[in-house]
């Protein structure tokens, strides 16, 4: 039986693979779309596929198949499962106009320097670092 509301996983690979059970006790339905079909054989084995309701892969589907698949379900949120997952996760979410963060901002969540310094320009300690 499919939940009224649902989360879509972009890349629920490593640590991403905990999300899903966090999400289902909480009435989610949770689907999970993956960036590429080419993936580490060690990463790729992290996904727990029965923890979602599909599993969609965006490499063939294309970012138009994969819209208009997800558009069948009620999305409330776009969240990525680890950092390949980060740039799709932003576009799907902007595309199904759910919450998200601003596409401008993509490196400030995959850069770890960009990370340092958008703490330290939102008056947070952050370390000292250089970029070299």
């Amino acid at each position: 039986m499919s939940a009224s509301r649902h989360v879509v996983v972009v890349d629920a690979f490593s640590s991403g693979a905990l999300l899903a059970p966090v999400f289902r006790p909480r009435g989610f339905g949770v689907l999970h779309v993956q960036t590429s079909n080419r993936l580490d054989p060690g990463l790729a084995r992290s996904l727990v596929r029965s923890d979602f309701e599909h599993c969609v892969d965006a490499e063939p589907a294309g970012f138009v198949g994969t819209v208009e698949f997800l558009r069948r379900f009620a999305i409330e949120a776009v969240v990525p499962g680890c950092d390949a997952g980060v740039v799709l996760a932003d576009q799907l979410a902007e595309e199904l106009g759910v919450a998200r963060n601003r596409a401008a901002t993509v490196q400030s969540r995959r850069s770890k320097f960009v990370m340092h310094e958008t703490l330290r320009d939102g008056g947070l300690l952050a370390a000292r670092q250089i970029k070299s």
